[in-house]
């Protein structure tokens, strides 16, 4: 089928940041899109795009406004009729067993012990049977686009509406269930679409590419020869997956820990070591490193924002957020979706694996989150301290670590892409999509 027109679904900045470049490419094929978007955020992406004749946009706040019964419905019984087991990460929530709800999401928690459960493979069908009974297509077009786990999946059950799910971030596909039903996803790879086709029983996926770093691909100087053997300082990059403002304590325990024994190691090593706070998280959060003379720390480009995922990163934002890594040698990993940024950026990466590394007993609550286990650590390529401490570990493994970072970086491009850019990746998936030529 050929279609002329899509709605669009953006409910938060991170997804506008994913669908930018998807937008112009169909604007500039003559594609009739219809951006639907709260109305706060309407504003901010007429500054963003530039004006079209196709480009339209519609009131998200009024449309969910209109369907709040629905909305309710579509999270109660999310609560009530999702397994634990869905995966490790979700089993964590459910059981509050590194954070605790209040309120009615306590209250329906503690009643979901008593309720029957759907097959996690069909949990996505059954909401968007529950909440899109009797709903009528509230977008003007038959086809939709959203991102992985958006907020507005109880619009997504009309009859005759055909749903393209983009893969946002690569723990989406098994963090919990997206809450509609896809007919087609767009992943980063073979193995998330294969993740998202298990988990999320979603039966058709296309192999995509990962948006979100795409900055660090194609627009980041590919980095100088680096050696440890080189004749000035060596620098590493520490960057911080949490922030006291949204994360759980025990990632936020687990990092500042990390942080104190590199600092150690490599005041002992003669290194410069950066840390590179959140972009969303808190102004000072690390001025305990202050005291430090080899020790520095980048800024928070974001701090003011409320909620995790309402974040855009302009030109001059990704400049900015990548501009530290012109000038390092090494990123040391051990959580965070940057070392994905500074692999692809071609920065050799060292990643950490502390799960039997004395003092870090409990990481395993983090190490074991789906994607971490199974992307991130699942390599011999990378520091895994036995029965003795990260500094201990860095001190002896001084020579090693150039070899071990080059290959881990190697290995994450190797199993990231597909396509050589996101440009190749978005016409030859929206040509065959839109039937354009």
């Amino acid at each position: 089928m050929k279609y002329k027109e899509v709605t669009i679904l953006i409910d938060f900045k991170i997804y506008l940041y994913l669908f930018e470049p998807i937008i112009e490419y169909l604007l500039a094929h003559n594609v009739n899109v219809y951006l639907c978007l709260p109305d706060d955020l309407i504003v901010e992406t007429k500054k963003i795009l530039k004006r079209h004749d196709n480009l339209k946009f519609l009131s998200l706040s009024t449309i969910k406004k209109g369907n709040k019964t629905r909305f309710s419905l579509h999270r109660v019984c999310s609560i009530l009729f999702t397994r634990s087991d869905f995966s490790f990460q979700f089993k964590k929530k459910r059981e509050q067993s590194t954070k605790k709800f209040t309120g009615l999401t306590s209250l329906l928690l503690n009643i979901s012990k008593y309720t029957p459960k759907i097959p996690n493979n069909k949990i996505n069908s059954f909401l968007s049977f529950i909440s899109g009974f009797n709903l009528k297509n509230p977008f003007p077009t038959s086809l939709v686009m959203v991102g992985s786990l958006n907020a507005s999946a109880e619009l997504l059950g009309a009859k005759n509406l055909k749903v393209i799910t983009v893969m946002e971030s690569w723990d989406h596909a098994v963090k919990q269930p997206c809450g509609h039903k896809s007919d087609e996803f767009w992943g980063w790879n073979q193995d998330l679409c294969d993740d998202w086709e298990r988990s999320q029983g979603c039966k058709i996926s296309k192999v995509f590419h990962p948006l979100k770093l795409r900055y660090g691909h194609e627009s980041f100087p590919k980095k100088r020869d680096i050696t440890l053997h080189k004749k000035q300082g060596i620098k590493i990059m520490y960057p911080v997956a949490s922030t006291k403002k949204f994360s759980i304590k025990i990632l936020v325990d687990i990092e500042t820990k990390i942080i104190e024994e590199l600092i150690r190691a490599t005041r002992e090593l003669g290194w410069e070591l950066f840390i590179k706070p959140r972009p969303n998280g808190l102004d000072g959060e690390f001025d305990f490193v202050k005291k430090f003379s080899h020790v520095t720390v980048g800024g928070v480009s974001h701090g003011d924002i409320l909620n995790p995922a309402d974040y855009y990163y302009s030109e001059e934002d990704n400049f900015k957020r990548f501009q530290p890594l012109e000038d390092i040698d090494f990123v040391f990993n051990a959580f965070t979706t940057f070392g994905l940024d500074a692999a692809v950026a071609q920065i050799p990466v060292l990643q950490l694996d502390l799960q039997q590394t004395i003092g870090f007993e409990n990481s395993h609550m983090v190490y074991n989150n789906y994607h971490i286990k199974n992307y991130l650590i699942n390599t011999s390529t990378l520091i895994r301290p036995i029965n003795e401490t990260l500094y201990t570990s860095l001190i002896s493994n001084k020579r090693r670590i150039e070899n071990i970072a080059l290959s881990y970086t190697n290995e994450l491009n190797c199993w990231l892409y597909k396509y050589t850019s996101s440009e190749e990746a978005i016409t030859e998936t929206l040509n065959q999509t839109f039937n354009l030529s």
